[in-house]
């Protein structure tokens, strides 16, 4: 009776298993195929892309949207294995709309690119498209704050913030979101020290002012939150849809380091193409990065284990970057992103390090629901 009672427990897994394998190499083809397809795009428009930096920021900005883009379709549309509540779904068309009008400023700048700043009414060329250009985002920029507006508005509304909760759309314990950042932020504030204290970089060439200091300290806090639409839609589409599904097939463990291994090679055309984040080490580059997603996905996938929320690991995505970016820029620039703390092989070990005591949390031992 033992032996019958396990046998069918195994047969009841494996039924409910089997349609998880479709949902992640859907997950997987679809958000690698739109996101190379746009990589192609951006690759064949290099020389315009490169000549201006707004169009560059714009495109990483819509890439960042395309796992959660992916994530949506496949969750409304596709495999329909989970219902979502009214609220859920709002935000989830939204966010679609939101997508689509990231796509066509995108693709209207890319027509015509012009220098906003040197704009001469009296004769400039295609002033239809460009009056065009300006409206797409000045309703691209509207659509962006009101979403933000809204999630913040029904999560701070009781009965509302309950019917997210179900879907991992609620903020969850304001403590992890301290207690994660700060961890990030001291990373990056011991790696600037260990950089100046290893001589392996400089210092700005001009001292920065107190102004510019506190401004750029504060906007590690409230950058993420502007920035909220595109760490969502990193985090919802990796650590919600992705992760999720990965820690029922294979565990928690091995789930999120697969996790971290996707994400970093959905990174390599532009780390590798555009010379993004690692300059003149294309290969090197890549599997640096690579290793740095992995590393980084084991907090990141604990933060959604002990919030159930995806905005816990989208604010701490974004103080990452932020806190990095701030810290090299104002107090001391790595000579070489590759040999040094931070980004760098030094820093690798030291947030392996930080992983491994991430890893001691009992949370890895639950198992998916």
């Amino acid at each position: 009776m033992a032996e019958e009672s396990i046998e069918k427990e195994a047969r009841s897994r494996r039924i409910i298993l089997k349609p998880l394998k479709k949902e992640i190499i859907g997950f997987v083809a679809l958000t690698l195929g739109l996101t190379f397809l746009f990589n192609f795009i951006m690759w064949i428009n290099y020389e315009v892309i490169a000549d201006r930096i707004e169009l560059l920021g714009l495109a990483l900005q819509f890439q960042m949207l395309i796992p959660a883009f992916s994530a949506i379709i496949l969750n409304l549309f596709i495999f329909k294995t989970k219902p979502f509540s009214r609220k859920s779904k709002i935000l989830f068309y939204y966010f679609i709309v939101l997508t689509g009008l990231y796509a066509l400023t995108f693709a209207l700048w890319l027509i015509n690119p012009i220098d906003i700043t040197s704009i001469q009414l009296g004769s400039i060329e295609n002033l239809g498209l460009t009056v065009l250009m300006g409206l797409i985002s000045l309703v691209t920029t509207f659509f962006t704050f009101g979403w933000i507006g809204l999630v913040f508005f029904w999560n701070l509304k009781s009965d509302s913030r309950k019917e997210l909760k179900a879907d991992k759309l609620s903020f969850g314990k304001p403590v992890y979101y301290l207690l994660f950042s700060l961890v990030f932020l001291g990373y990056f504030l011991l790696s600037t020290i260990l950089n100046w204290g290893f001589n392996l970089g400089s210092p700005p060439a001009e001292p920065v002012e107190l102004g510019t200091l506190l401004l750029g300290l504060a906007a590690i806090w409230y950058g993420p939150i502007i920035s909220l639409p595109q760490l969502f839609g990193e985090e919802y589409g990796w650590r919600i849809f992705f992760q999720s599904r990965l820690a029922k097939q294979y565990g928690r463990i091995k789930g999120v380091l697969i996790v971290g291994l996707v994400w970093g090679l959905w990174h390599a055309p532009l780390v590798a193409g555009a010379g993004w984040t690692f300059p003149g080490y294309p290969v090197l580059g890549v599997i640096l990065f690579t290793i740095s997603t992995v590393l980084l996905s084991i907090p990141l996938g604990l933060a959604v284990f002990k919030s159930k929320s995806v905005w816990l690991p989208a604010f701490v995505h974004g103080v990452i970057n932020l806190s990095a970016n701030f810290l090299a820029l104002n107090f001391y620039i790595p000579t070489d992103p590759v040999y040094s703390f931070g980004i760098g092989v030094y820093g690798l070990l030291v947030l392996g390090v930080i992983a491994l005591v991430f890893l001691r949390s009992k949370e890895w031992k639950e198992r998916e629901d």
